[in-house]
């Protein structure tokens, strides 16, 4: 296949994964307000991923990388490599989001 199919594939994934990265920032908007009624300390993690700037600023930054790939590659390496940091972003920033309820959830203990 041709380097053209490839650059278009991780544009493809690239754009995905900013898709994710906009609905995951307005999915756990209100997650902190949350963690904090819970009491206790929220790991730096999960204080990361839920910040305003890390949850606008990741799908901001990868626009604009995609854009700037778009307009600079010489290859399709460059689209792969921002397709698996936003993807993999996109997975660190839904499980140490979600990590507090999964710690209390492993503190619940039925009869």
């Amino acid at each position: 296949m041709s380097r053209d199919f490839w650059a278009g594939v991780g544009a493809g994934v690239a754009g995905a994964a900013i898709a994710v990265h906009f609905w995951l920032a307005i999915l756990f908007d209100g997650m902190r307000r949350t963690y904090a009624d819970f009491g206790g300390s929220i790991p730096a993690s999960t204080r990361l991923v839920l910040s305003a700037t890390w949850r606008w600023g990741i799908p901001g930054a990868g626009v604009v990388a995609l854009l700037l790939v778009s307009r600079r590659a010489r290859g399709s390496w460059p689209y792969g490599a921002l397709a698996i940091v936003l993807v993999l972003t996109a997975v660190a920033t839904y499980i140490f989001a979600q990590a507090p309820l999964y710690a209390l959830a492993g503190n619940i203990k039925g009869d």
